[in-house]
């Protein structure tokens, strides 16, 4: 059998795990929401709804992220955990 693991993750679980993700690795990164926000080109409250999990961004600005964030699209959205 094949190894899922999004088997026993909701959607809800997913949405609040890429909140925690994005807003641990920009404190992680002693950034601002402004910061991440000018660098994705994005108002600072959109950072702010996205840590919260009231928005997800959209699929360019997700690798976006990834990449100023230097990490996985998989592990911000918790596919992976490393």
């Amino acid at each position: 059998m094949k190894y899922n693991p999004m088997v026993g993750k909701t959607k809800a679980d997913m949405k609040v795990l890429f909140a925690e993700r994005i807003k641990q690795l920009r404190i992680e990164k002693g950034l601002t929401q402004t910061v991440v926000a000018k660098n994705m080109d994005v108002a600072p409250n959109t950072v702010s709804q996205w840590e919260s999990g009231l928005i997800e961004p959209d699929f360019a600005t997700l690798v976006m992220l990834a990449k100023f964030f230097e990490e996985s699209t998989d592990f911000l959205l918790g596919v992976k955990d490393f």
